[in-house]
């Protein structure tokens, strides 16, 4: 009777395959990917939605504000009103100021660009409504209400811009 050996038979193979790649002296380097945003775009937004915050709540203000006037012409002459107003104009201001400090992260010079342009109409609102107040003048109330709105659809813009900055 022939026996079978149990024994299996190894092939070793005595070249690479052709597509093997050829190992190099050194490793090569790949970069991994840079978060987004950047520690320098965070702290960019963090500052710029701190100023913000002020423009918006000094927006709010000053909106309510108007509303009242515009039930009650006299309160432009109350000085209540002119302080809460005064007030109102104050957070804007510095809202503004904030704004036009900031320095722009890399990435985000477009963003910066439109917060320097909300900046400089709000500067411009805070001029009107208080030259609108002290001469009791209807026209600058006219023209500091256009900035508002320009102002707000720039903030909305800038929200959405920073919202999906690293989408």
């Amino acid at each position: 009777m022939a026996t079978v050996s149990a024994t299996p038979t190894v092939l070793v193979a005595t070249t690479a395959p052709s597509n093997t790649p050829t190992p190099t002296a050194t490793p090569t380097h790949t970069p991994s990917p840079e978060a987004c945003p950047t520690r320098a775009q965070s702290v960019f937004f963090s500052e710029a939605s701190g100023h913000m915050r002020l423009l918006a709540t000094g927006y709010g203000d000053l909106g309510e504000l108007f509303i009242r006037a515009g039930n009650d012409p006299f309160l432009l002459v109350d000085s209540d009103w002119q302080l809460q107003t005064a007030i109102a104009l104050a957070g804007i201001q510095l809202g503004a100021e904030g704004l036009e400090g900031l320095q722009a992260a890399p990435g985000t010079e477009d963003i910066h660009r439109n917060l320097r342009e909300v900046a400089s109409r709000s500067g411009n609102v805070v001029r009107l409504v208080t030259y609108g107040i002290d001469h009791l003048d209807v026209p600058s109330f006219e023209r500091a209400t256009d900035d508002i709105t320009k102002v707000n659809r720039l903030l909305v813009e800038m929200t959405q811009s920073i919202d999906n900055f690293c989408r």
